[in-house]
């Protein structure tokens, strides 16, 4: 999770470093500072924190829970999740300015980009361990998978089914 939040948050803070950057070059630093930090990277990155939370409580999904997760996937969802929300928001700005903030309207397309790539993110199947996908429904009193040693399992793999005795 911490890989997937740095990557959108490094989407957002590239722009917020560039409208500070273009800013400083006109003259007017620090006069719009505040309201930049607010709409490029604390109300999305806020947004999306939440979102993403939300979704892994509700059902866990396999690329946050893993003992050793792919990195590149999380990094290239994260920066994907990031981009179609500033694309979003550069849309909502450019149509919808006159009926919102451009908070609402960043932190709203930050939870619709961090949706769209959460949501297509396999979850977490129960009795199953985390790190190679063995069945441990017959191992229920280990807490250990046989097949390659894993003894973390996820929250919803710690309840028995309603048939074991």
């Amino acid at each position: 999770m911490k890989l997937f939040v740095t990557a959108f948050a490094a989407v957002w803070v590239g722009v917020f470093a560039w409208n500070a950057q273009s800013s400083f070059i006109a003259g007017d630093a620090y006069r719009y500072l505040l309201q930049f930090a607010l709409s490029l990277v604390f109300a999305p990155l806020i947004a999306n924190v939440s979102t993403a939370l939300a979704i892994n409580c509700l059902t866990p999904r396999q690329l946050f829970h893993r003992p050793n997760p792919a990195w590149a996937a999380s990094c290239f969802l994260g920066l994907a999740a990031g981009l179609l929300s500033l694309i979003g928001a550069m849309l909502g700005v450019a149509f919808l300015d006159r009926f919102a903030s451009d908070s609402v309207l960043t932190a709203g397309c930050s939870v619709t980009g961090t949706l769209a790539m959460v949501i297509c993110l396999q979850r977490v199947r129960p009795w199953q361990c985390l790190n190679c996908d063995y069945d441990l429904r017959a191992s229920i009193q280990s807490l250990r998978c046989p097949e390659c040693g894993f003894g973390t399992p996820a929250r919803n793999t710690l309840t028995p089914p309603a048939n074991a005795a």
